[in-house]
């Protein structure tokens, strides 16, 4: 009996567990026909082991998918990004056609090597005219004639086989003339030495106090002269150090500078030692080095404004800036090179004040074109009346 009063409670809980059983194949048939259908749509084979191993497969496609969405979505971002890219370039590349364009039109040429030529010969009949306006200054001053045209007329008159003659006699002269001195002096060091040798008390006595106070006096002038080399040596260090802290940053802005003054025709500048020193050398264009002593006067110029510029930029980076200062330094500077350091003093401009000082059109005009918020301002003094300031 007792038995039978606990059968009761124990076929209650196997009918509710063959509910839950029965659910719970129901669910599992549910879960398999959707795997099924899901399966049918990925395009996938069902596998004999089981429906976890269906699920995995699944699910490896699902994340497989999400790497492939990811990946897509990047190279999309890169595509666009290139897009960008290429679209600047292009930009840049119109930019320089247009350049080339007003150039080769200007100058009336196909290529960019014939522009180079042409600017080295408009540099070349610069250099040759500054060498007649020399040689013709020279003229004047060997004649006192300030006129050319009378130097001419005076030249023309002149008997030429005269003027020959005249240089043969003088030339002639002036040989036994040379000649003549040199004899004279090694006659009087003769008697120099003949006198020093004669004895004399009070010549003697002389001579050695005389010798003396110039050996006293060597011997101050010399120590003043140590000491004047020594602080030199110690000015000389100071700078070297203060130039090798700050020239990688001054050099570097100082190349940009030079480059884009010279539109391209140097790529940018380094140093060479020379015995104590260092010498500034120019990078051209194509590779080749050149000091700065053997630049054209205008390349000249447009260095030392590059190395103003990067001056004025490490100045201003760790002091308060002060106003930048130029007196019509663009006198040799072509429209093109003048249009690039407009742009640079812009760049100045951000950081401090630029005053530049002109008495030429053209470069206000320029500077309004580069610059559409540089004020010019026309200064009427009667001292200075054709003067403007940028």
């Amino acid at each position: 009996m007792d038995r039978l009063a606990e059968l009761g409670p124990a076929a209650q809980r196997q009918a509710g567990l063959a509910d839950r059983i029965a659910k719970m194949e129901e669910d599992q048939a549910t879960f398999l026909r959707e795997l099924a259908i899901m399966a049918a749509e990925l395009g996938l084979e069902r596998p004999a082991e089981s429906a976890l191993r269906l699920w995995a497969l699944m699910s490896a496609r699902v994340e497989e998918a999400r790497s492939k969405k990811a990946e897509r979505e990047s190279k999309r971002l890169a595509l666009e990004d290139q897009s960008l890219k290429i679209r600047d370039l292009e930009a840049e590349i119109a930019i320089c056609e247009r350049r080339k364009s007003e150039m080769t039109h200007l100058l009336g040429v196909s290529s960019l090597q014939d522009v180079e030529k042409k600017l080295r010969m408009i540099e070349q009949r610069r250099d040759l005219r500054r060498r007649c306006n020399a040689i013709e200054h020279e003229i004047r001053e060997a004649l006192s004639i300030q006129d050319m045209g009378d130097v001419e007329e005076m030249l023309d008159a002149a008997d030429r086989p005269a003027l020959e003659a005249e240089q043969v006699e003088l030339s002639a002269r002036f040989e036994d003339q040379d000649r003549r001195v040199r004899e004279l002096f090694t006659a009087y060091s003769k008697a120099s030495d003949e006198v020093d040798a004669v004895d004399g008390d009070s010549a003697v006595a002389a001579l050695e106090e005389q010798r003396r106070t110039v050996l006293l006096e060597i011997e101050n002038k010399a120590f003043s002269y140590f000491r004047l080399r020594a602080g030199i040596v110690a000015a000389e260090q100071a700078l070297r150090l203060y130039r090798d802290k700050h020239r990688s940053s001054m050099m570097l802005r100082a190349s940009a500078a030079f480059r884009v003054i010279s539109r391209g025709a140097y790529r940018g500048l380094a140093t060479q030692p020379d015995k104590d020193t260092e010498v500034l050398i120019g990078i051209g264009a194509d590779g080749s080095s050149k000091r700065a002593q053997e630049m054209s006067k205008g390349t000249r110029f447009q260095l030392y404004l590059a190395l103003r510029v990067a001056g004025y930029h490490e100045f201003a980076q760790f002091r308060t800036p002060v106003p930048f200062i130029a007196d019509d330094i663009m006198e040799t500077f072509d429209d093109f090179r003048a249009e690039e350091a407009f742009r640079l003093f812009a760049d100045m401009a951000k950081v401090g004040q630029v005053i530049y000082l002109t008495h030429h059109q053209h470069l206000c005009d320029i500077a309004r074109w580069v610059c559409p918020n540089a004020r010019i301002h026309e200064l009427a003094a009667p001292l200075v009346p054709e003067r403007r300031a940028a």
